[in-house]
């Protein structure tokens, strides 16, 4: 899989995960869900290249990238904790 298309599936992987859950998640808590829903899709050997932190999978990056990219969709961040806001996701 190509990174840019890797990185449009997570964006919807979050934003269909963060839709299903009415309760704001901590980013593990994301990650958690996303390996237990999709483990087709994360493979924990395939570390991330350009990642700070080292030994980090590249899945976990892309979840962290849908994110960011998904507030254009109404996810939203507070003190660590992200949500998405139904009312401005309903605008889109």
């Amino acid at each position: 899989m190509k990174y840019e298309s890797d990185s449009k599936i997570f964006e919807n992987l979050v934003l269909r995960i963060l839709l299903d859950n009415s309760k704001h998640m901590q980013l593990q808590q994301i990650y958690d869900e996303v390996k237990r829903n999709y483990p087709e899709l994360t493979n924990d050997s395939i570390l991330c290249p350009h990642d700070k932190k080292p030994n980090r999978p590249e899945w976990q990056h892309l979840v962290r990238f849908g994110l960011e990219h998904g507030k254009k969709f109404g996810i939203k961040n507070e003190r660590g904790y992200w949500f998405i806001d139904k009312d401005e996701y309903k605008k889109r």
